[in-house]
């Protein structure tokens, strides 16, 4: 399973459990959006 697609299930778990405004959450958001970054980076090399 790609690592994005997990995180992101995870992040939609954890949101529903703890809150959008949970350190948990936050951090997790924050993990997924460095793949995310990095994923389009690799899409557009320059």
């Amino acid at each position: 399973m790609n690592i994005i697609e997990e995180l992101r299930r995870q992040l939609v778990k954890l949101v529903q459990e703890k809150g959008l405004d949970h350190i948990e959450v936050v951090i997790l958001s924050q993990r997924l959006d460095e793949y995310i970054v990095q994923f389009q980076s690799s899409m557009n090399p320059k």
